[in-house]
């Protein structure tokens, strides 16, 4: 049986973030655009992004089948591998 796949938009979480923090709609929207901002312009200048427990992001550029292509990877930080293992181990 596959998992049920759920999508969690940026409007999602600056909402909850403001309901959660008890801040301004507002003024979470502008965070999270700058920590968006921030994550990408790192990425594209060839830096690596981490998220303590979370993981790290970093941009790959490859040249497989049709020609040169940017691909993000992902590795999963200690927290978030802990958390996918004990939602596993309950099913």
């Amino acid at each position: 049986m596959a998992a049920t796949e759920i999508l969690i938009t940026k409007a999602t979480m600056v909402k909850n973030i403001s309901e959660n923090q008890g801040v301004p709609l507002e003024l979470t929207r502008a965070i999270v655009d700058d920590l968006l901002m921030m994550a990408s312009c790192a990425l594209v200048t060839s830096c690596r992004v981490r998220l303590d427990d979370f993981g790290t992001f970093k941009l790959r550029h490859t040249t497989a089948g049709f020609g040169p292509c940017s691909k993000v990877s992902f590795r999963m930080g200690k927290r978030l591998k802990v958390m996918a293992r004990e939602e596993r181990n309950t099913k």
